[in-house]
């Protein structure tokens, strides 16, 4: 039931009616192009210019509609409940971010994220912008024939891509064939799996022409075809027993509404029967094929397309665990809003350590909707499951109500509803990205929308006479409306600048643009918003100097000026950032590297300063080894042996195949002369965790150190065995493979690293030196560091991708396409 506000409009007044039809258009546009439009500039962050086309498309359609409204001088406003319980979502979300006390976090995040509160305010507005302007049934006949365009939009770009590689159209956004232009690679199958779906409920509800079938036919065509390739197998599940649904409906319809005045009786299609089942049969086909033999078929497709893409999420056994952990002191308004990676980092199993994920902070758990059990507490939880059951209870009663008439309006409702519980959903057991999220908004305002309509009794109303003193009312109300639209596109600019000179700045580095270059654009960032990973970035900029500068044996007077230079910003911007958010512990890391480095160069006091800083990061992130073995360092620098192998075996005993640590110890042995002892050690080690490669690779190392290359390249092999990924077992076995005259193995030991590591300056100067000399001189007896190991984990805001299985019960791999299970490296 819904109450509703009104007083009279007239609509006679064209020029009203000319903003309002405006306002609709804008909405229309936006909305139904906003899978495909992007800024096509690199720095340009595609998630955020989704989240600012929005932002400014509500804003003018708001003051397109004031003008309408300040023309007529009426208004509307209906409420119905379940919009109002979605509104008191997002203020619990606003008090949950209060109370966690990390309030910018909680607003607004690093780039307004999905799990934000002014990401949920824009998901209300949508909703109540669909509802409240006076939309028209032809308005969403537009916006469904602009989804149909997107979807054969994205598709054909794609395909195009798959076939001319994915330097045709990257625009230098899309590096990759699983970039896409909706933003995930499972967003765009849900995308699609939605237009499939209001496709099919099309079929059945709409009297169509023989062209009209013949245009869904292709639109669904063309949409199964990329659901092939990217083998999300829930949405297969979806469309499998909805196609199901439309073909046992479509068989025995005319027995269902035999005899019976129904909205099903109602809408029946005259025309050829069974057309749809041209569609619908292989909708159903395709489906069943997937879900029976998806991993076979993807396995196929990807080894021909080249598509490899494996998307992990918290299973539900780690996301619950998490909620009981954060409900024993913060039960009812959970840790706050946009705070799962908080709670992950605390609460996460010890045996996560093991995974290539050991230093992944997942933004969110098992799905979107059951991150809101830990960030918004039982209070978000409820009011979810609140917004849940009006939502679906009141469409169930609007489309099996029997006096619905109006087949368009009825077929609005319909699709509109399967849209939104398609996505709401999915969003149980996945998280979608920031396009399906709008679009599950959207489809909820237009659902609301046709509720209203197809109503037929009367909605209580309260009528206000228009005099004087309503209409001040209503011009204050316009005024204020026009004022905060314009305010919003204006602050949403604001930082749509800030994160493209922060992006900027991440390009110039990657192409090795000059570094004052990078600095000032972070800097500039910095300016336009306090974000603390701004701070951060420049703060890493100023480690870089410093860390360049010390290698110098007897700097200059100028560059001992840079070096204090860079100490100064370096520790003013790292203080900025852990000021800015205290609760990250890569600030407090990055603010202890600064005093490190100075620790190094012999500043007194600095050492007790980097101490307190890791020590922080430390407290925030308990069960990273990474956090214990920077105190390792630090004590190592201090002279402080003994303390510094201590935290260093803390750091192996959270994660045993931890390379860098692990090398550290190996380093610390050689230092102090024990190699021989340690070897000793590492081998009886090696006999009771036969299958950790790390574990070879510390052996390799003392041996190396010794100058036993034989039995160094068989302990080196033994790990690339375990691990054929382990650049740093490749690395150090082709220096081994050197020292043995074996210069053949060792150039394609370097060149397998290199693979690795794309574009190593190290890696390319010893393959360079080979080809020179025939040999590597001047790094022997394990005095060759370390290289980066490939990059296997892949993040993007909230979307955490790998090329190999997860491998763990905590951790579930959302769908798979090539890919295979191996063995990790300890990284």
């Amino acid at each position: 039931m819904e109450e509703q506000t009104s007083v009279v409009r007239n609509s006679s007044d064209r020029l009203a009616h000319v903003f309002n039809r405006i306002s609709q258009g804008i909405l229309a546009v936006v909305f139904g192009f906003l899978p495909i439009l992007f800024i096509p500039l690199a720095s340009a962050p595609l998630e955020y210019t989704k989240i600012f086309i929005v932002i400014c498309g509500l804003a003018l359609a708001a003051i397109f509609y004031s003008f309408s409204v300040l023309r007529s001088g009426t208004i509307s406003w209906p409420t119905p409940y379940v919009l109002i319980v979605f509104w008191l979502l997002v203020v619990a979300s606003a008090i949950s971010g209060f109370l966690s006390g990390d309030i910018r976090d909680a607003l607004i995040g690093n780039v307004m994220g999905i799990h934000t509160v002014i990401f949920m305010a824009i998901l209300a507005a949508t909703m109540t912008a669909w509802m409240f302007f006076d939309i028209t049934k032809e308005t969403v006949v537009r916006l469904y024939t602009f989804f149909m365009i997107s979807t054969v939009i994205l598709v054909l770009y794609h395909v195009l891509r798959i076939i001319f590689g994915v330097d045709f159209l990257s625009f230098g956004i899309f590096t990759n064939t699983v970039s896409t232009p909706i933003g995930g690679w499972n967003d765009l199958a849900l995308f699609l799996a939605v237009t499939v779906l209001i496709a099919l409920v099309t079929l059945e509800q709409l009297p169509l022409t023989r062209i009209g079938h013949i245009v869904l036919g292709v639109v669904v065509a063309s949409a199964v075809l990329m659901l092939s390739i990217i083998n999300f197998s829930f949405v297969w599940i979806v469309l499998g027993l909805v196609s199901l649904v439309m073909i046992v409906y479509t068989l025995g319809k005319d027995r269902f509404t035999q005899g019976e005045t129904s909205p099903l009786g109602s809408l029946r299609v005259e025309g050829p029967k069974g057309r749809s089942l041209f569609i619908t049969l292989p909708v159903f086909a395709i489906s069943v094929l997937f879900m029976l033999s998806g991993s076979a078929i993807s396995g196929f497709l990807s080894t021909h397309i080249n598509v490899s893409y494996i998307e992990v999420r918290p299973s539900t056994t780690a996301t619950m665990d998490i909620v009981r952990s954060v409900y024993r002191d913060q039960a009812f308004f959970g840790n706050g809003a946009n705070h799962f990676a908080d709670a992950w980092r605390l609460h996460k199993d010890p045996s996560i350590n093991t995974t290539l994920f050991w230093n992944t902070d997942f933004q969110a758990g098992s799905g979107y909707i059951p991150t809101f059990f830990v960030t918004t507490g039982v209070i978000g939880g409820i009011l979810w499951i609140v917004f849940l059951a009006l939502f679906f209870i009141s469409s169930i009663r609007t489309l099996l109500r029997t006096e619905n008439q109006d087949r368009l309006w009825y077929f609005v409702a319909t699709s509109s509803f399967v849209g939104a519980a398609f996505i709401w959903g999915m969003s149980i057991f996945y998280v979608p990205g920031i396009t399906l999220l709008i679009i599950a908004a959207l489809c909820t305002g237009i659902t609301l929308v046709a509720q209203r309509t197809l109503d037929t009794r009367k909605p209580r109303t309260i009528t206000l006479a228009i005099g004087r003193r309503t209409g001040f009312i209503l011009t204050l109300l316009v005024i204020a409306v026009i004022v905060g639209s314009v305010s919003s596109m204006y602050g949403a600019g604001r930082y749509f600048a800030a994160l493209y000179h922060f992006t900027n700045s991440s390009v110039i580095a990657a192409e090795g643009g000059d570094i004052n270059t990078v600095e000032q654009e972070a800097a500039k960032a910095y300016s336009l918003a306090k974000n603390d990973i701004f701070a951060r970035r420049v703060a890493e900029i100023q480690i870089a100097r410093m860390s360049n500068l010390l290698a110098v044996q007897d700097p200059s007077a100028t560059e001992q000026q840079q070096f204090q230079a860079a100490m100064t910003n370096g520790v003013q911007a790292a203080r900025l950032a852990t000021q800015d958010d205290s609760t990250d512990p890569e600030n407090w890391s990055v603010l202890g590297r600064v005093y490190y480095l100075l620790t190094a160069a012999g500043v007194e006091g600095a050492g007790s300063l980097a101490k307190e800083a890791f020590e922080k990061a430390r407290a925030l992130d308990p069960q990273n080894p990474l956090r214990v073995l920077e105190e390792a360092q630090l004590a190592s620098t201090q002279g402080d042996t003994d303390t510094a192998r201590s935290l260093a075996e803390k750091a192996v005993s959270l994660k045993s195949n931890y390379t860098d640590a692990l090398f550290f110890l190996a380093q610390l042995d050689i230092a102090a002369g024990d190699a021989t002892r340690a070897t000793q050690i590492v081998q009886s080690i090696v006999a009771l965790e036969p299958q950790n490669p790390a574990r070879y690779y510390q052996l390799g190392v003392l041996q190396m150190a010794q100058r036993q290359y034989q039995p160094a390249a068989s302990a080196f092999e033994g790990a690339v065995q375990l691990d054929p990924s382990y650049a740093n077992a490749r690395y150090y076995l082709a220096l081994a493979y050197n020292q043995l005259g074996r210069i053949a193995d060792a150039r394609t030991q370097l060149e397998k690293v290199l693979e690795l590591n794309p574009g190593n300056t190290l890696i390319l100067s010893l393959l360079e030196e080979i080809d020179a000399n025939g040999k590597i001189s001047g790094i022997d007896a394990g005095s060759g560091g370390t290289v980066s190991e490939a990059d296997v984990v892949g993040k993007n805001d909230d979307d955490v991708t790998t090329t190999e299985d997860p491998d763990s019960p905590l951790l579930t791999p959302v769908n798979g396409v090539g890919g295979s299970s191996t063995e990790k490296t300890g990284q």
